[in-house]
C-alpha cells in the first residue's frame, strides 16, 4: 500500500508512471530483521542478529486466573509506578530490575517474574492496577468476544446489511476520515447479479440479453 500511495505521490509531481514490484521474500526478510539486526549490522559484525527481548519466551500474552492480558511494562517510570502499586515487594529491588539497562541485560529474568505474577489476580484486577498505574494493557479477547466487545459496538465498527433475504454482519471501515468517511454500502454481489445492468449499459437490447440467458451464456437471479 505504501509503494502505491508512494508511486501515486511521483506521478502526481513528475507525471509518470511507474512499475512496481512487491517480492514477497525480500519485503518480509526486511520487515522481520529491522529490529533483528543490532550488532550484524556491522561489517565485521560485533553481534547476532538478534533482538533479546523479542525472542524471550515470556514475551507473550500471559496467564490470569482467569484468562490472558497482553501488557507492555517499559520504560522506569511505567516500572515505578508498577511497584508501587503492588506495595513495592522485595523482589522488585533485585538488581535486574534497577533500571532499563539492567532489565534489557535480564529480559528473562523480568519477563518470567512478571509471568508468575499475572498468575495471581483476575483480568479484571490486573486491568484495573494498570489503569492506575498508567501502562498499556489490554484483555486477549476470542474472536467470540471480538464479535460482542463493547467499545466496537459502541464506536459502531460492526455494519448489518441485507443480502438474499439475510441479515449479514460486516467488520466496517477500521480508519476514520474526518472530511471522506467510508462504509460499507452493499453486500458482495451474488453470481451474476448484475449482469443484465452491466450488458444494458454496453447497449444491448433485452432481446439480445434474454439471448444470452436462455443459451446459458449469462446467469444469476
Amino acid at each position: 500500500m505504501y509503494a502505491i500511495l508512494a508511486a501515486l505521490f511521483s506521478r502526481a509531481r513528475t507525471g509518470e508512471g511507474q512499475e512496481i514490484e512487491v517480492p514477497m521474500f525480500e519485503t518480509l526478510t526486511a520487515f522481520v530483521l529491522t529490529e533483528h539486526l543490532n550488532g550484524a549490522l556491522f561489517d565485521p559484525p560485533i553481534g547476532e542478529p538478534i533482538y533479546e527481548r523479542v525472542v524471550t519466551p515470556d514475551r507473550r500474552p500471559y496467564r490470569t486466573r482467569d484468562g490472558y492480558i497482553s501488557v507492555m511494562i517499559y520504560n522506569d517510570k511505567q516500572w515505578r509506578s508498577f511497584f508501587c502499586e503492588l506495595g513495592d515487594p522485595q523482589w522488585s529491588r533485585e538488581p535486574h530490575f534497577s533500571n532499563m539497562t539492567t532489565r534489557a541485560i535480564d529480559i528473562d529474568k523480568v519477563y518470567a517474574k512478571l509471568a508468575e505474577l499475572l498468575l495471581e489476580r483476575s483480568n479484571a484486577d490486573w486491568l484495573e492496577l494498570f489503569r492506575r498505574a498508567q501502562i498499556p494493557a489490554m484483555e486477549l479477547a476470542t474472536t467470540e468476544q471480538l464479535l460482542r466487545d463493547p467499545h466496537l459496538a459502541a464506536v459502531g465498527f460492526w455494519e448489518k446489511r441485507q443480502s438474499g433475504g439475510k441479515c449479514m454482519i460486516y467488520p466496517g471501515i477500521a480508519t476514520r476520515f474526518s472530511r471522506t468517511p467510508g462504509s460499507i454500502s452493499h453486500p458482495a454481489p451474488a453470481l451474476g447479479q448484475h449482469s443484465r445492468e452491466i450488458l444494458r449499459q454496453h447497449g444491448l437490447s433485452e432481446d439480445e440479453i434474454a439471448a444470452l440467458v436462455d443459451k446459458g451464456t449469462i446467469g444469476g437471479p
